[in-house]
């Protein structure tokens, strides 16, 4: 399967000091210095790139920290604020040609502070704020360049709560409408939160939000009367035929939702052999565990 991918760190390439999040501390925050760090990190972007296709790697998640602390309720600022925005956007434009012409796969993930299933309304403007930048990502890239998937990341005594989801749709409807065609929603990895059928039934019938299954996950959120493989079908009705599905896949080494350092066990046929969908390993060796599941399951050197 050529649709095996990982996320945000190259660990062969950090090595040699190429990677996408440099940031700063807010004691030592300036404008120049964001758009400097930002300026390199759209540079080791496109090299990442160019190393996942000399390495048969077509599925990647862009790390949400190219524009240093740009979402800061302290230090946050208009991309066009910065000094070298035209070089950055002349880089990124660049960097989603580049994946565009290989077939490689974009996506993002904003961070566990995207809750717009919040009952407080600065959370929710935040993140807002936090998407809109996503957003802004994906147009500097391509118009049509990636995701932006999320959790609900709203829960009430650890369990989902259908009035935060009630929250979620309506604010939802908040967002411009290209922003609202990229969002994908993903489900949760503990037990009694948010399953990819609850999704279905609280989300996706209100919003039509498309839902990632994430394998992994599932063993902890599902009810334990539905089996992971009807889940993902669930999960596939809500994408259009046209785009293919995202999917993630883990292994833990304790039977817990924390992520091994590799893929433990092969990747069921169900997953591995649909041509509809792409996979991005959440494993913490990144894309040296694609290319070591590669070799020890697919006999791909």
């Amino acid at each position: 399967m050529d649709k095996l991918g990982y996320c945000c760190i190259n660990q062969t390439l950090r090595k040699s000091n190429i990677y996408t999040s440099r940031s700063l501390i807010r004691r030592t925050f300036s404008l120049h210095k964001a758009s400097e760090l930002a300026l390199q990190n759209c540079k080791d972007l496109i090299t990442i790139l160019e190393w996942n296709k000399n390495n048969n790697i077509n599925v990647f998640r862009i790390g949400s920290d190219l524009f240093p602390r740009i979402t800061d309720k302290v230090c946050g600022y208009e991309l066009d604020q910065l000094d070298s925005i035209n070089d950055i956007k002349n880089l990124l434009a660049q960097a989603g040609k580049f994946a565009y012409d290989n077939n490689i796969i974009v996506s993002c993930h904003p961070g566990p502070y995207t809750v717009l299933g919040s009952e407080n309304q600065e959370v929710i403007k935040a993140s807002i704020k936090e998407i809109l930048y996503h957003v802004s990502i994906g147009n500097m890239l391509r118009k049509d360049a990636q995701n932006l998937q999320f959790h609900i990341n709203f829960h009430v005594g650890n369990k989902f709560s259908i009035e935060s989801g009630e929250r979620f749709c309506k604010n939802f409807y908040l967002l411009p409408l290209e922003a609202q065609k990229m969002v994908i929603i993903e489900n949760d990895d503990k037990a009694n939160c948010w399953s990819v059928s609850h999704l279905y039934d609280y989300i996706y019938k209100n919003t039509g939000i498309p839902i990632t299954f994430d394998c992994h996950h599932s063993k902890f959120s599902r009810s334990q009367c539905i089996l992971a493989i009807e889940e993902f079908h669930i999960s596939k009705q809500t994408w259009s035929k046209k785009v293919l599905q995202e999917v993630h896949y883990s292994s833990s080494d304790n039977n817990n939702p924390k992520h091994s350092d590799y893929i433990l066990e092969e990747i069921p046929e169900w997953l591995i052999n649909d041509p509809d969908i792409y996979i991005l390993l959440e494993a913490k060796e990144k894309e040296l565990a694609v290319i070591d599941y590669r070799k020890k399951y697919l006999n791909i050197a």
